[in-house]
């Protein structure tokens, strides 16, 4: 039977797979049971290729490899995943890569919905692509984050202690992620340091 999954506001959800939103075991235990597609995806993909790079973190899986190799990769993955109630989404899937490997891509994933582009695209939380793409990922990035702070300003005219709080708890680890997962963003993060200095409790 269904768990029923309340949403404030008066929705519902019926949730009759995987483990129950909101649970904190949750969490461990979708990872406990989507390490045997790992190993198994793994070692399938290093009968055509030992050079692989994979990757997982919860359900997003990602790969390093020759264009070939990665439909291979793709096909297994679509074949193995609903097995063990993995359902690749094409639609939400990115291939990045360089220029002039993109007709060979378009042509070798024609048959899929999977997404491609020789720019970059976000990827947990950071940026994988070109040196344009990670700049302006960045700038709307910090763009964001002085927008926040700006409101949170606000409210350390009124309650410091308070906003501090907010920031070295909250807000303070999110360019803290960036700085740790996109390299050479020093330049870039002037412009959010100057704000934080003269506007943010100066």
């Amino acid at each position: 039977m269904p768990s029923r999954l309340f949403i404030l506001g008066g929705g519902e959800i019926s949730s009759s797979e995987g483990t129950t939103q909101g649970d904190p075991t949750a969490m461990a235990i979708y990872a406990i049971a989507i390490i045997p597609l790992i190993l198994m995806l793994v070692e399938v993909a290093s009968q055509v290729s030992h050079t692989t790079k994979t990757a997982a973190y919860a359900d997003d899986l990602t790969d390093s490899r020759k264009i070939s190799n990665l439909r291979h990769w793709w096909d297994t993955l679509s074949s193995l995943g609903p097995t063990f109630g993995y359902f690749p989404e094409a639609e939400k899937s990115w291939l990045i890569i360089k220029e002039d490997k993109q007709e060979t891509a378009i042509s070798t994933f024609s048959d899929t919905k999977v997404k491609i582009t020789t720019e970059g695209q976000r990827h947990l939380g950071a940026v994988i692509g070109t040196e344009k793409f990670r700049e302006k990922y960045i700038s709307e990035k910090i763009d964001q984050w002085i927008s926040e702070l700006s409101i949170l300003s606000k409210i350390a005219r009124i309650e410091p202690q308070a906003a501090y709080s907010c920031f070295i708890q909250g807000f303070k680890q999110k360019p803290s992620y960036i700085m740790r997962t996109v390299p050479n963003i020093k330049g870039y993060l002037r412009h959010l340091d100057e704000y934080i200095n003269t506007e943010f409790i100066p």
